[in-house]
């Protein structure tokens, strides 16, 4: 009976030990996978394409409607809502939301007046606000040299 007592001990420790050893590998591998994630880079690019519109304007044109082209890509780790407020300075002259799929991109042609009453140099921006982050791209109009 004794040697029945072993067998049943050596047993229980034997399948102690490979749920011990299979538990550290599931933990290995679980750890890994956190410690990649955590390290993959989350943003979103902003960007304005330059040849969408001219730096210069002339002021006795004003006011005069400008256009531009602007694009947001989602490099965030899901899809995202982003707010996009197109500001000429600092007040804030248009706003829309976009959802963008994760690796995607959105691109649009956006048109604005600036008004006869600006001063110049005045700010261009697309400030873009996604998962408590803000990123903007802009770009400057001047009075035409004559």
């Amino acid at each position: 009976m004794a040697e029945r007592d072993n067998d049943d001990s050596y047993d229980s420790d034997s399948i102690i030990q490979k749920t011990a050893a299979l538990a550290m590998v599931i933990g290995g591998i679980v750890a890994a996978i956190l410690i990649w994630s955590s390290l993959q880079e989350s943003y979103s690019a902003v960007y304005i394409y330059p040849d969408s519109y001219s730096n210069y304007i002339n002021i006795s044109e004003l006011p005069k409607e400008i256009t531009f082209r602007y694009g947001i890509t989602n490099h965030e780790m899901k899809d995202e809502d982003y707010e996009i407020g197109i500001f000429l300075n600092d007040v804030l002259v248009k706003s829309k939301k976009v959802t963008i799929k994760r690796g995607e991109s959105f691109e649009e042609s956006e048109s604005i007046t600036i008004p006869e009453d600006i001063n110049l140099p005045a700010k261009v921006s697309v400030v873009v606000e996604v998962s408590g982050s803000t990123y903007e791209a802009h770009f400057w109009i001047r009075e035409s040299p004559s």
